[in-house]
């Protein structure tokens, strides 16, 4: 029943690597922060390998040492910094400075600071404020990124230039209003056709140009997810603006820009087309619950962006070597729990892991934030040693470069379903939840130690025998055909309640969902219950059903009422009017199934199901012998291939310290 991947292990090549023959293992520095300490300037010279790093990220929020006044550029002090790291064989990443404005710059150009969707513009001070869509912004970018190429595009330190930093605000300014218009009216050519596709006959909201749209309305569902769309537009063309000149000074030096889990705008996807490598920051809450959870959920994200990678090079370019400063409560990392999370990100695709940051600031609102060095100003700390020790992993991991990870199982996020679930007035509004049910599916086949790709529909799909897509809530036709064709040719596709829902305006599917998925599941929904918590169903499998489930525990949060067209029931509701309903259903179409989850399950369920049903479609994980709190992730094909054993518990477990990690060939 499963069809055979057309890229499997034996097809699959390495990605490119950035030139060098280690793991990069950096941090962020701000030496601009301590040009009045020439000796903490000179000792970081040293210190910076001592402590097992090859790498340091120099620019980031530099803008107004690197220009004070406007027109008035200060290179000198970076020039010899850059130099003295050459010196010692220490790698650059240089990143542009758009992250932070000088004061000089906000002030005299109120239009490059952005506009909250109450009306008011940002002030002065802060980050990540930026208006993407202003003229003077992008051009006093380009100039100071036009003086940076000119003078390091061909610097020998320099091995990957770094724009911007976590690009995930958005600006409601009559700026990007006009460029919003304007998208809208390329997209639909006429406003009558806009009006049909975001149905605005309900209420009376039909527009009568497009004039008329200088605002927001959050009760237009198709306006806020074009919207979304609009603004992951602008800041893709506003990310290619920012690498025109890097890209004309050296086209040879690769460009990456650090993406933020969990970011709604913009879609990352879309970005990276322009980049050359993908990077993303990771600062997971340990010790704040259930740390295995913590654990999954950073995987999730890391899976994700190895995907998009794809045949790019990947950095974990933010993390922190001991704890943050911006949480309820932020607890140390427990020993082993730095080395642990490090050495996850190389086995789930990273080529490298980089922390924020070097050396903590003594003012400013992260000067609390975890560094490798901090205020003790000492290499003598638990924490030195622990990143020390990963930088003898990484020097012991050099054959992973490059290397892919190679899944059988597909796990689909779509940011416009996030966005709809988000935006739509549901039946249950109190956990729509869309982002954590997708981590949920996911945490249960990692926690079993299987390798996941979390793809979009838009993705080659012959990799892989199972594809999971849980609340996949925009269903167009263009997706629905590629799975339609997928399962007919042996796939075994898992769909939920909130699937096919609507289409990619937000309109709902008429005939029910799945929408026009209806005959693959073989099913459509009648109603969908929100529960309450007070009465949960429980569900229980069928005797004789074609997978044994057992008992699934009890619906969470929602439970859909289902008719079958084809479907054989796998498991039912026990309580409530419904009872002796579907819960869970699996349709046999062409040569392959699919199965829908009705009901939103637990995580013992999740396990179970997944348990049954990868043994069912013949997919094996890394290793089966592992006690839960343990997982094993590999890398690497064949002989070359390395498994990595990882104990996400306090207690030793499986000859595994607590919090430890070990790692062998094969």
């Amino acid at each position: 029943m499963s069809p055979s991947p057309s890229n499997a292990a034996t097809s699959l090549t390495n990605r490119p690597t950035l030139g060098i023959s280690s793991l990069i293992h950096g941090a962020d520095y701000n030496p601009e922060q301590w040009s009045d300490h020439p000796e903490i300037l000179a000792a970081d010279l040293s210190l910076i390998p001592q402590a097992g790093l090859n790498c340091v990220s120099l620019g980031i929020f530099s803008w107004s040492a690197l220009e004070p006044e406007e027109g008035r550029f200060s290179f000198r002090w970076l020039d010899t910094l850059m130099d003295n790291l050459h010196a010692r064989g220490t790698r650059v990443i240089m990143a542009t400075p758009s992250a932070g404005r000088p004061v000089w710059l906000s002030r005299r150009y109120e239009e490059v600071r952005c506009v909250g969707r109450d009306g008011k513009r940002s002030g002065i001070g802060g980050r990540l404020n930026l208006c993407p869509s202003s003229p003077v912004w992008r051009d006093k970018v380009s100039i100071i990124n036009r003086q940076l190429a000119t003078r390091y595009a061909y610097h020998p330190a320099v091995v990957l230039w770094h724009v911007s930093n976590e690009l995930s605000n958005e600006c409601f300014c009559n700026l990007c209003f006009v460029g919003f218009r304007r998208w809208l009216q390329s997209a639909y050519s006429t406003i009558d056709y806009l009006n049909k596709a975001w149905w605005n006959s309900f209420w009376s909201h039909s527009f009568t140009s497009f004039e008329d749209i200088v605002e927001l309305d959050g009760s237009i569902t198709g306006m806020n997810l074009d919207w979304k769309r609009f603004q992951s537009d602008v800041y893709v063309d506003y990310v290619r603006s920012e690498m025109a000149p890097l890209r004309l000074a050296n086209p040879n030096i690769p460009i990456t820009t650090n993406f933020v889990p969990s970011c709604r705008v913009p879609e990352q996807r879309r970005m990276v087309a322009e980049l050359d490598v993908v990077s993303w920051d990771a600062y997971p809450g340990w010790h704040t619950g259930d740390d295995l959870a913590c654990a999954a959920n950073n995987a999730f994200f890391a899976d994700l962006y190895r995907v998009m990678a794809h045949k790019k090079p990947l950095l974990q370019m933010e993390t922190t070597p001991s704890q943050v400063n911006w949480g309820t409560d932020s607890p140390l990392k427990r020993p082993g729990v730095h080395r642990l999370t490090a050495l996850q990100a190389i086995a789930h695709g990273a080529d490298g892991v980089s922390y924020f940051q070097w050396r903590a600031g003594r003012g400013g609102c992260e000067q609390f934030h975890g560094a490798v060095i901090d205020h003790t100003n000492t290499a003598d700390t638990r924490v030195v040693g622990e990143v020390t020790e990963v930088g003898r992993d990484f020097k012991a991991l050099g054959k992973v470069i490059g290397s892919p990870v190679v899944s059988s199982i597909g796990l689909v996020f779509e940011w416009d379903s996030l966005w709809a679930v988000e935006a739509a007035s549901l039946v249950g509004n109190r956990r729509k939840d869309y982002e954590p049910t997708c981590v949920a599916h996911h945490r249960a086949l990692w926690q079993q130690s299987h390798p996941i790709d979390v793809i979009c529909c838009d993705d080659d799909l012959s990799a892989y025998r199972l594809i999971i897509a849980p609340m996949l809530y925009i269903l167009d036709e263009s997706r629905a055909t590629r799975l339609r064709a997928w399962v007919a040719g042996g796939g075994t596709l898992v769909l939920s309640y909130f699937s096919g829902v609507v289409n990619e305006h937000g309109l709902a599917h008429l005939g029910g969902s799945p929408g026009p998925l209806r005959d693959v599941a073989g099913l459509w929904v009648e109603e969908i219950d929100a529960l309450p918590g007070t009465r949960p169903p429980r569900i229980l499998g069928q005797p004789n059903a074609v997978m044994d489930v057992g008992n699934l525990g009890t619906a969470i949060d929602y439970a859909a009422i289902v008719r079958l067209t084809g479907a054989e029931s796998v498991a039912s509701y026990v309580d409530e009017f419904y009872a002796g309903t579907p819960a869970l259903t699996c349709h046999r179409f062409g040569r392959g199934e699919c199965w829908f989850m009705a009901a939103r399950m637990g995580h013992g369920a999740l396990v179970t199901f997944y348990q049954a049903l990868t043994a069912r479609v013949g997919v094996s994980p890394v290793r089966a012998d592992l006690p839960v709190g343990v997982t094993a992730t590999r890398r690497g094909i064949g002989a070359e291939a390395t498994t990595f054993l990882m104990n996400w518990t306090p207690q030793p477990l499986h000859g595994l310290a607590p919090y430890g990690c070990s790692y062998e060939a094969g």
